[in-house]
C-alpha cells in the first residue's frame, strides 16, 4: 500500500525540507528487509589482527551507507530496461538477424515514433551496422579515456611504453578495488581500425578487443546505461518535439511547450549551417615561415611579383609553387580534396583561418594573387570548386533548405530532426525520469533508499506505508523489474568493499589508542563528552522534525545511517567521533615520535628500522641531484600548416620516401646552425643572442656568415621552422623540474649534466663566449654518451641523425650556461668554531602543561660527519627530520640543510603519507576474510587496498628506489609495525 499524497506546490529547496519534515506523522515502512542475509547477521565477515571482527550485520548496514549511487543505478535500470537490454543486445549481436528472438524488441526500443505514430528513426539492416559502429566507437573511447586518459590512437601509441604500463597499472588497480579481478594482459587493444569492429577505416580510436570489453563489462554497462537514459529521453522528447503548445492538467489548458525543438526556422538554420555545406572542397594550401620565402617562391613563376589574375595560369602557377616548395611531397598536377560531412572535416587539419578561408569566404575559382598572414605564418590559397553533397548528387553549389525538392526537405528534415533530437535529449532526461516513475509502481523497502529517494523525487514517487505486502528479499521493484537483496549485496560490496574493510579494522584498531595517552596526545580532554552532547542535540532536531533531508517519521535508525553511516547512537560515538579522531591522530604522528624516549637518546630500533632506511634512501638519492642552467634550439617541421609543430616521428611516417633525405637535411641543418653559432664574428654575444639572430636570419634567408656561399634558404628543402627557448629563464633545472619534460628531452638534460659535470675541464676550456657553452651529446659505437663544446669547427662532422636529441616537438640542441655539482655534506668540528652543533637538543613532544615538562621528550645528538662528503650521517639527517616534522627551522648550517631537503625530502613526504600508514595498517591488521555460505567476501577487496596504497607509493614504478621498502617478508613487519597499543 501506497500513502495517499497530494503536496503542495513546492517553491524552493527550503520548502521540500520543511514538507518532508512536516510529514512526521506519517506511518512509512522503517523496517530493514534483509532477505536471506538475515541468518548470519551474527557471523563474522572478516577478522583482523587476531582479536578484531566484523559482522555480517556491521557490514550491511556500511554497504547500505555507501550504496545508494549503487540502489539509484538500479532503478535507473528498471525505468530504461528496455532501452539498456536493447544496447546490450547491439553490442552482442554484429548484424540485425544476428539478433535472432531478441531482435523485434530490440529493434522497437531503438526505433523513434512521433506522435502520429511516424518513424523518424527506422532500424533497417544498413543503420543498424552504422548504429552498431557509433556504439563500439563511444565504447572504445570510455575505455580509452578510463585506461589511457585519452581514446586518440596518436596519444596513445606516443606515449613511451613504460607510460602506457603505469596507465594500465592505475587503471587494473582501480578496477580491482571495484570487484573486477583484471590482470594487464586483459588491457588488449589495437592501434589501428580492425575489420574485427568494421570500423570506419579512417578512424584513429583506440579499439580494444572483445575478450576485454566482456572483462570490464562494469565499466561498459555503466556507459550503455547512460546512452539507454538518452535514448529513452529521445522517445519521450519526440512525442512533443514538434508542439508549440501543450495541454497542462493542473492548469486544465494549452501552454507554451518549452520542448518544442522540431521549429520549422531551427530546422531551416540547422539544414543551411550544417549539411548544405557539406561535399568535397577542392583546393591548394600553401604555407611559408616568412613573407619572404613566400615571395621566393612566388617569383620563381611570375615577373610581376603576384600572381596571375587569370585563373587558369594561376592555377598552374599554384600548382608549380606547390610542387616545388613541398619538394619531398607526392607531386600533384590537379587541387587537394577535403572532405566535410558528418564523420570526417578534413578542413580541420589546416590552420583555422585556412579553413574558413577555403570553406566559407572564396567562391569558386577564388584566390590569393599575393601571400596573406594568417597566424604568424604566410598562405597562398586557392578554392578551385566544392562538390556538395546533396540527395547523393555531385552538386556544383550549395542548395538553400527552401530550395530543396519535396523529397530531399523530407529526407534533411529527418536527418536535421535526429541531430536536434540528440542534442536535446540530456535536458529532457529529467522530465522524462518523471514520467517514467509515475508509470512503474515502484516500490522501494530499504527505508533508508526509500527516505532518500522520496526526498529527491517527492512529485513522482509515493512512500509505502506498511511491510505487510512487501518481500523481505527485495530492495526495491517495478512493474517489470526486481532488485534483491543479495543482489545488492554482491554489486555494492565490489564497488565498496575494499574501502568498508579496511575503514572498520583501522578504526577498530586505532581505537585502542583512544584513552592510551593522558595530557592531549591522542584525543583532547572532553571531546568524548562534547561530541555525546553534539549527537543527542542532532537527534532530538530530527525528532522535532527538523532535520533537512530525514523527515522524522523516516525512524531514528534511518536518520543515524544516513547522517554518520552508523545504525545506533553507540556506533556512531565510536566510530563516527571517537575511532575517527583515533585513526586521524594515529597516522599524523610520525614514526619518530613513537620511538623518542625520555632517555634523551635515539633507540636502537630506530636506528635500524623506518628512520635508518630513510637515510639509505637519501644516501642513494643523492647521485641523482643536479643542478643546471640551460638554453637550446629546436630545429621542428610544420607540415599541416596549423602552425605548431609536427612529431618528426610521424612526418616520417607519413613520407617514408623522403625519410633519409629528411633525416640527412635535419642533420645538416643541425651543423649549419652549430658553425653558424661558433664563428667568431658572433663572439661578442651570448649564445642565447646568437642563436635568436640565427633564427630571424633563417626566416629571412640570408648569408649565413660561417658561409656566405651559402643562404639559410639552401636548408629549407623541408619546411623546417626554428625555436629558441630560454630555458634558464624559469630557473635552474634540477632533478625535480626535469621531470616537467617529455621523457627524450628529460634523459637528454640529465646526460649533459652527468657529462659536463665529469669532465668539468673541458666545459670551463672554452672562452670563446660570455655565455654559455654550445654541446652536442650523442652516442659513440659502444653507447657511450660524449660531449663535444664549441671549441673547434670540426666537432660539427661527428653530428649524426642519432646524436640529436628528438621528441614529439622536433630536434634539439643545448646551450650550457651554468652547472653545480651537489654540495657537500660534510660536516667537521673544525669548520664549526663555536661549537654550536655539539650538543643540540631536539625537542620530540613538548607538552602544552608548564607543570609538566619532566615530560618532555628530547634528543641530543652529534652533527658532526667526517668521513663523507657524498652522504648524509644518521644524526645530520636525524636532526633535520625531527625539526623538519614539527615545523622547526633546521639548526643544521644552511648548505647542509639545503642538501639534506634535495635528498630526503621526497622521502619523508611519502613516508610520512596517508597512503604509507594506511599501508603499515594494512599490514599490521592482515584482515582475513570469512567464508559464510552464499555471502562470502572477496580477498580481493583487501588485496585491492593494499596493492593500491603500494604501487601509489612507488609511482607504479618498479624501478623506484621504495620498491625494496615494500617487498618485505613477515619477519621484518616486526622493524616496521607500530608499538602495541596500550590496552
Amino acid at each position: 500500500m501506497k500513502m495517499n499524497k497530494k503536496l503542495l506546490v513546492l517553491l524552493s529547496a527550503s520548502t521540500v525540507a520543511l514538507t518532508l519534515a512536516s510529514c512526521g506523522s506519517e506511518a512509512v515502512n522503517q523496517v530493514v528487509p534483509y532477505g536471506s542475509l538475515a541468518q548470519a547477521l551474527d557471523k563474522n565477515v572478516a577478522t583482523a589482527n587476531n582479536d578484531l571482527s566484523m559482522t555480517l550485520k556491521q557490514y550491511y548496514n556500511r554497504l547500505r551507507s555507501k550504496g545508494y549511487d549503487v540502489f539509484t543505478s538500479k532503478v535507473n535500470q528498471a525505468l530504461y530496461k528496455n532501452e539498456f537490454e536493447a544496447l546490450k543486445n547491439v553490442l552482442a549481436a554484429k548484424s540485425l538477424d544476428a539478433l535472432g528472438d531478441k531482435k523485434e524488441a530490440t529493434v522497437k526500443a531503438l526505433t523513434l515514433i512521433d506522435e502520429h505514430d511516424e518513424k523518424l528513426f527506422e532500424v533497417t539492416a544498413e543503420k543498424y551496422v552504422e548504429l552498431r559502429q557509433k556504439l563500439l566507437e563511444s565504447i572504445n573511447t570510455s575505455l580509452g579515456s578510463a585506461v589511457f586518459g585519452s581514446a586518440s590512437e596518436e596519444t596513445i601509441t606516443n606515449m613511451t611504453e613504460k607510460e602506457r604500463n603505469k596507465k594500465i597499472a592505475q587503471f587494473v588497480d582501480t578496477q580491482a578495488q571495484s570487484g573486477v579481478a583484471i590482470t594487464a594482459d586483459d588491457i588488449k587493444w589495437f592501434g589501428k581500425a580492425n575489420a574485427n569492429y568494421e570500423l570506419d577505416a579512417d578512424s584513429k580510436l583506440i579499439q580494444f578487443e572483445d575478450s576485454t570489453i566482456t572483462k570490464l563489462s562494469n565499466t561498459v554497462e555503466t556507459y550503455l546505461l547512460s546512452q539507454a537514459e538518452k535514448l529513452s529521453a529521445k522517445q519521450g522528447l519526440i512525442k512533443v518535439a514538434d508542439k508549440e503548445y501543450v495541454y497542462d492538467e493542473d492548469k486544465e489548458d494549452d501552454v507554451k511547450n518549452t520542448n518544442y525543438v522540431f521549429e520549422e526556422d531551427d530546422i531551416k538554420s540547422t539544414y543551411n549551417s550544417t549539411y548544405k555545406t557539406y561535399g568535397t572542397y577542392n583546393a591548394i594550401s600553401i604555407k611559408f615561415n616568412t613573407l619572404k620565402e613566400a615571395m621566393n617562391a612566388i617569383n620563381k613563376v611570375s615577373t610581376t611579383g603576384k600572381l596571375s589574375n587569370d585563373k587558369d595560369e594561376a592555377k598552374a602557377q599554384y600548382i608549380a609553387i606547390y610542387n616545388d616548395y613541398y619538394a619531398f611531397k607526392e607531386e600533384i598536377s590537379a587541387p587537394i580534396s577535403y572532405k566535410v560531412n558528418k564523420k570526417v572535416n578534413e578542413l580541420s587539419d589546416l590552420n583555422s583561418n585556412v579553413a574558413t578561408l577555403i570553406k566559407d569566404t572564396l567562391e569558386d575559382n577564388e584566390y590569393l594573387v599575393e601571400p596573406r598572414n594568417m597566424g604568424d605564418s604566410y598562405f597562398l590559397v586557392y578554392k578551385f570548386d566544392t562538390e556538395y553533397e546533396i540527395h547523393g548528387d555531385e552538386a556544383s553549389e550549395e542548395v538553400e533548405f527552401a530550395k530543396l525538392s519535396d523529397a530531399d526537405k523530407a529526407k534533411y528534415t529527418a536527418l536535421v530532426k535526429e541531430d536536434i533530437l540528440d542534442s536535446s535529449a540530456s535536458a529532457y532526461v529529467s522530465t522524462n525520469k518523471q514520467t517514467l516513475l509515475k508509470e512503474s509502481n515502484l516500490e522501494i523497502y530499504d527505508p533508508l533508499f526509500e527516505t532518500k529517494f522520496y526526498y529527491s523525487n517527492s512529485d513522482d514517487y509515493e512512500r509505502i506505508t506498511t511491510t505487510v505486502s512487501q518481500t523481505y528479499d527485495l530492495i526495491f521493484k517495478t512493474s517489470n523489474f526486481e532488485y534483491s537483496i543479495q543482489d545488492f549485496y554482491k554489486d555494492a560490496s565490489d564497488k565498496y568493499g575494499s574501502s568498508i574493510l579496511t575503514d572498520h579494522f583501522t578504526l577498530e584498531y586505532t581505537y585502542s589508542y583512544y584513552d592510551t595517552y593522558v595530557n592531549d596526545y591522542y584525543i583532547a580532554k572532553d571531546l568524548h563528552d562534547t561530541n555525546v552532547e553534539k549527537l543527542d542535540a542532532d537527534i532530538e532536531t530530527f525528532k522535532a522534525g527538523n532535520a533537512t533531508a530525514y523527515p522524522a517519521n523516516s525512524g531514528l535508525e534511518v536518520y543515524l545511517l544516513g547522517t554518520y553511516g552508523y545504525d545506533n547512537k553507540e556506533d556512531v560515538i565510536k566510530y563516527y567521533y571517537d575511532a575517527a579522531q583515533a585513526r586521524t591522530t594515529y597516522t599524523a604522528k610520525k614514526v619518530y615520535t613513537e620511538w623518542g624516549n625520555d632517555e634523551n637518546s635515539i633507540v636502537d630500533s630506530a636506528k635500524t628500522g623506518f628512520l635508518s632506511k630513510l637515510l639509505e634512501t637519501g644516501n642513494n638519492y643523492y647521485s641523482k641531484i643536479f643542478d643546471i642552467n640551460l638554453d637550446h634550439i629546436l630545429i621542428n617541421i610544420d607540415d599541416d600548416g596549423d602552425g605548431s609543430p609536427d612529431d618528426p616521428t610521424e612526418f616520417i611516417n607519413k613520407y617514408p620516401e623522403s625519410a633519409e633525405a629528411f633525416k640527412a637535411a635535419v642533420v645538416e641543418l643541425a651543423k649549419a646552425i652549430y658553425l653558424e653559432a661558433i664563428n667568431d664574428e658572433y663572439d661578442d654575444n651570448s649564445l642565447y643572442k646568437i642563436l635568436t639572430h640565427i633564427k630571424s636570419e633563417f626566416e629571412h634567408g640570408a648569408a649565413l656568415k660561417s658561409d656566405p656561399t651559402k643562404t639559410w634558404d639552401d636548408f629549407k628543402t623541408f619546411n623546417f621552422q626554428l625555436t629558441v627557448e630560454q630555458l634558464a629563464s624559469s630557473s635552474n633545472i634540477t632533478e625535480s623540474s626535469v621531470s616537467n619534460y617529455v621523457e627524450p628531452f628529460k634523459k637528454y638534460v640529465e646526460n649533459m649534466y652527468k657529462l659536463v659535470s665529469v669532465d668539468s675541464g673541458e666545459s670551463k676550456a672554452n672562452t670563446n663566449y660570455d655565455d654559455g657553452i654550445f654541446y652536442f651529446v650523442y652516442n659513440d659505437q659502444e653507447g657511450n654518451l660524449t660531449g663535444h663544446t664549441a671549441s673547434t669547427v670540426e666537432q660539427a662532422d661527428l653530428v649524426t641523425y642519432d646524436s640529436l636529441c628528438q621528441t614529439s616537438f622536433g630536434y634539439h640542441m643545448l646551450v650550457l650556461n651554468s652547472y653545480s655539482k651537489p654540495r657537500s655534506t660534510k660536516s667537521t668540528k673544525s669548520g664549526d668554531s663555536t661549537g654550536s652543533l655539539a650538543n643540540i637538543k631536539v625537542t620530540l613532544h613538548k607538552y602544552t602543561d608548564s607543570d609538566d615538562v619532566e615530560h618532555n621528550i628530547y634528543v641530543t645528538t652529534d652533527a658532526y660527519n667526517e668521513d663523507s662528503e657524498s652522504s648524509a650521517s644518521f644524526n645530520q639527517f636525524f636532526i633535520y627530520y625531527v625539526q623538519k616534522q614539527n615545523g622547526d627551522s633546521s639548526s643544521l648550517e644552511s648548505t647542509i640543510t639545503t642538501i639534506l631537503g634535495r635528498m630526503f625530502d621526497q622521502a619523508i613526504s611519502t613516508f610520512s603519507s596517508t597512503n604509507f600508514q594506511n599501508y603499515l595498517l594494512f599490514k599490521t591488521l592482515n584482515i582475513k576474510v570469512a567464508n559464510i555460505e552464499n555471502f562470502g567476501l572477496k580477498e580481493l577487496y583487501v588485496n585491492a587496498a593494499i596493492n593500491y596504497c603500494e604501487h601509489t607509493l612507488i609511482s607504479y614504478d618498479e624501478e623506484s628506489d621504495y620498491v625494496d621498502w615494500l617487498i618485505v617478508n613477515d619477519e621484518d613487519l616486526a622493524v616496521w609495525a607500530r608499538p602495541d597499543a596500550k590496552k
